[in-house]
């Protein structure tokens, strides 16, 4: 994490994007594999559908919006010195995930009511009423605490494509910084530290274990991660929550298959928190897709001109 040339923080944890699916509900549906590319992905979740279930949920989460843009070939934001780019609305990546989802959506193919994080949305993963999501490899952990009784039914994939072609983007993630302010004599203490838990195989291995998804590539290409089949429960004993599948070989290939074309927004955590101010219009179906985006593409150009920004068309 450089800012002109200098090192600010240190990568601790990623999320290259994956597909977790409930085997169960895919075989009752008649799907042998999991989607391969989006058009296979629209097509699954209508032989899913017409079994009761929702192939997948999103009740309104701009963290996946930018994820999909990312995965999908977008690059909507740019900055350049005060120059920023904002431009939603003409982005291939972002025109295609909001054409996936509008049709989705009008055909009632995924779930906008369950809001993501909830009992009921961990419950109805459990009990295949959802039955497959997009998220960070470090999701992983958090379906074994959220829905341990799908424990043997899910299985992890990559991400689908738009047409076979390897891509995928980042969900997530964290990193670890040193406050400006730090306490006198403390430093070297928090360099450190930060060092020991981002650098250290000893100190990697300690966050690994306990389900954290590495950043670095060394972690990525052991062959002690690679084979792993089970996760950790809390009492410390082996789970083989995806019934012996070594998910870490899918996860690794997902990491690779990230493309660097992506930037965020100088102010994301702003960015994120007005997102359903606008998209929340489509996702209870009060307008589409795009006229919700096109209002909060608005809302971010005028607040990025607020701080100072020049706005940058194309």
């Amino acid at each position: 994490m450089n800012i002109n040339g200098g090192l600010y923080a240190m990568p601790a944890d990623s999320g290259p994007m994956a597909y977790f699916y409930d085997k169960d509900v895919f075989d009752k549906a008649g799907i042998s594999e999991p989607p391969a590319t989006w058009d296979e992905f629209y097509e699954d979740a209508k032989k899913i559908r017409a079994t009761g279930s929702y192939i997948t949920s999103d009740s309104g989460d701009a963290g996946l919006f930018n994820a999909m843009m990312w995965a999908m070939g977008g690059h909507a934001y740019k900055l350049n010195d005060d120059k920023l780019t904002i431009n939603i609305a003409k982005d291939k990546g972002a025109q295609r995930f909001m054409d996936l989802w509008q049709k989705m959506r009008d055909e009632d193919l995924i779930d906008v009511h369950t809001k993501t994080w909830t009992d009921d949305w961990m419950k109805s993963l459990g009990d295949g009423s959802i039955a497959s999501l997009i998220s960070g490899a470090w999701m992983a952990n958090n379906l074994l605490q959220g829905v341990p009784q799908a424990t043997g039914k899910f299985r992890v994939a990559l991400l689908p494509t738009i047409d076979g072609t390897p891509i995928n983007g980042e969900y997530g993630g964290s990193g670890l910084a040193i406050a400006k302010k730090i306490p006198d004599g403390k430093l070297d203490a928090a360099k450190k530290f930060v060092e020991y838990v981002t650098t250290n195989d000893e100190g990697i291995n300690a966050r690994v274990s306990n389900g954290s998804f590495p950043a670095t590539t060394k972690t990525l290409n052991q062959k002690d991660f690679l084979a792993k089949t089970t996760l950790r429960n809390t009492d410390g004993s082996d789970n083989e929550f995806f019934g012996g599948q070594k998910y870490n070989e899918v996860f690794s290939q997902a990491a690779k298959d990230v493309t660097g074309k992506w930037e965020f927004l100088p102010f994301e955590p702003y960015a994120r928190s007005i997102y359903g101010d606008s998209m929340g219009l489509f996702f209870s179906g009060k307008t589409d897709l795009k006229t919700a985006a096109a209002k909060w593409q608005i809302a971010l150009r005028n607040y990025a001109a607020d701080q100072g920004f020049s706005i940058v068309s194309r």
